[in-house]
């Protein structure tokens, strides 16, 4: 039987309910053993997978790395040829540990995880390398796409978490190159990685309740959220960015897609994610029309007009809707990676903020008390309304979280 792997605490919550209906005689004991036999408990972060992750990672940038700065001896289609072959091998030690770590039951190894994660990187090597042959010296960024899929196609093909969030993460980048390539501007930079963050949501959405692919969820979300903080950062700048109106075609492209996936994901997806979309798509819509609005003042020197001032004031907001927004889903998913994401770019926002625009009226602690008002006044509201929503649909659950 094939194990699937789960978290400790959805294991814990299975076998208390499976004890309740076998005392109610819903199923036998036979049954309830049958069931959690299926089931095997990992732990998403723990010591050892976090070492092993971070170490695929330094070896995979390493070797890109190695191959762009050294071989000199070799010629272009030697190192090819090497990386190919290196990939190769590490691709086959990957899936060959990882098949025997299902055989025995522990479908959720760390280590096979962290082999994965290197054959992936390994690729991007091969990828550098290809788009060396081809064109050396150039500035392309099409090797970025070549990695992302090869990532992507090899994480769909193994059912692998790793390889697809690395490709993941690699497209948003040659997405981001493409589109700064063909026009360098704020306005760009932002809805790029908004359009970015919500492709990525809506193929999250889409991978939900997938059940051999479930893991897709996190890595497309977890993507999806980052970038959606990145371009939400990047359009709160106030910094006035010429031919700020004049988008990439990349941009528009993309935008059709994602909206198109976006809106596939709200009919076909599950209807409790259908807020991950919506908070995307919001900090697409608001995001581009900040960023087009762009600011016109000397904001480190001190000279804020009126207009530089609610610039300022309505980026701050907006900044802390889309932290917000992203907090709120992550609290539905009881999703850790996305909240801490959320309050790192709260962090570097608000920093960032006092510095370029605030510090002539408000010191940087200032603001962050102001701030920190703000969020704990916006939480209260969003407690007390949940729990008046629950009494009207449930009047006898009115004591659930007296106790947190």
């Amino acid at each position: 039987m094939v194990k699937v792997a789960t978290s400790t605490a959805r294991l814990q919550w299975l076998r208390a309910q499976l004890r309740d209906w076998e005392s109610e005689g819903v199923v036998t004991a036979e049954g309830a053993a049958t069931i959690l036999d299926r089931y095997v408990a990992i732990r998403r972060v723990t010591l050892a997978r976090v070492v092993l992750v971070l170490g695929a990672l330094f070896v995979g940038v390493g070797l890109i790395w190695f191959v762009a700065v050294n071989l000199d001896r070799l010629e272009r289609l030697g190192r090819l040829g090497l990386m190919v072959l290196l990939w190769g091998g590490l691709l086959v030690l990957a899936e060959w540990f990882a098949a025997k770590r299902r055989r025995i039951g522990d479908p959720g190894s760390p280590l096979a995880g962290a082999l994965r994660l290197l054959a992936a990187g390994a690729f991007g090597a091969v990828a550098y390398q290809l788009a060396d042959v081809v064109d050396p010296g150039g500035r392309a960024v099409w090797w970025l796409g070549l990695w992302a899929a090869g990532a992507l196609v090899h994480g769909y093909a193994a059912s692998a978490l790793t390889p697809t969030f690395l490709g993941a993460s690699v497209a948003v980048a040659w997405f981001f190159g493409q589109a700064m390539q063909a026009r360098e501007s704020l306005l760009t930079a932002a809805t790029t990685l908004l359009v970015a963050g919500l492709l990525a949501t809506a193929l999250a959405v889409l991978h939900a309740g997938d059940r051999r692919r479930g893991g897709f969820t996190f890595a497309w979300g977890t993507v999806g959220a980052a970038a959606t903080l990145g371009g939400a950062f990047l359009a709160s700048i106030p910094f006035d960015a010429r031919d700020r109106l004049e988008l990439s075609p990349w941009v528009v492209g993309g935008a059709v897609v994602a909206v198109a996936a976006a809106v596939t994901a709200a009919v076909r997806g599950p209807r409790e994610r259908r807020l991950d979309l919506m908070a995307a798509a919001g900090a697409l819509v608001l995001g581009s029309g900040l960023a087009a609005w762009g600011a016109d003042d000397s904001y480190f020197d001190g000279e804020v007009s009126a207009g530089g001032w609610l610039r300022a004031v309505v980026a701050v907001a907006y900044l802390l809707a889309v932290a917000g927004a992203v907090m709120a889903v992550a609290s539905v998913h009881d999703d850790l990676v996305r909240t801490v994401l959320a309050t790192v770019a709260i962090l570097i926002g608000m920093t960032f903020q006092a510095a370029a625009v605030f510090a002539p009226i408000l010191s940087g602690g200032l603001l962050f008390i102001v701030v920190g008002a703000v969020l704990i006044t916006a939480g209260v509201l969003a407690d007390r309304g949940r729990r008046r929503l629950r009494r009207r649909l449930a009047p006898d659950a009115d004591h659930e979280g007296r106790g947190a």
